[in-house]
């Protein structure tokens, strides 16, 4: 889906129509428990790995709207967990706070019981 995404945002529409049968296929074909999704709540740092240039909230807001509409487009939209925790004092971006909510999410959803660290 984070694919589909970036080909949408980045391919041209005839591109783009030439993969959506294999997308459709791909995506209709994951057997799907949990998808853990985080918002861009955190200042951006360019890092020379992301082609986003310099991007700003704007454009990583896009991103995170169309990747859940993608999401909605394929019927996952139960499956869907978004981890928006807040930190404290001494988590001011809420890194752990998520790492939390994502541990507490995969217990609830499959059982599985992770050790938090």
């Amino acid at each position: 889906m984070v694919t589909k995404v970036y080909a949408k945002l980045w391919l041209t529409a005839a591109e783009n129509k030439q993969l959506k049968p294999l997308f459709d296929n791909t995506i209709e074909e994951e057997l799907i428990d949990l998808i853990l999704v985080i918002p861009p709540v955190t200042p951006y740092v360019n890092d020379g790995f992301r082609n986003m240039g310099e991007a700003d909230i704007d454009s990583r807001q896009l991103f995170h709207n169309e990747l859940m509409t993608v999401i909605e487009e394929y019927g996952f939209t139960d499956k869907v967990v978004v981890l928006d925790a807040k930190g404290g004092a001494d988590d001011p971006y809420g890194y752990y706070a998520r790492y939390l909510q994502a541990l507490d999410a995969i217990q609830e959803r499959t059982g599985f019981n992770i050790k938090h660290i």
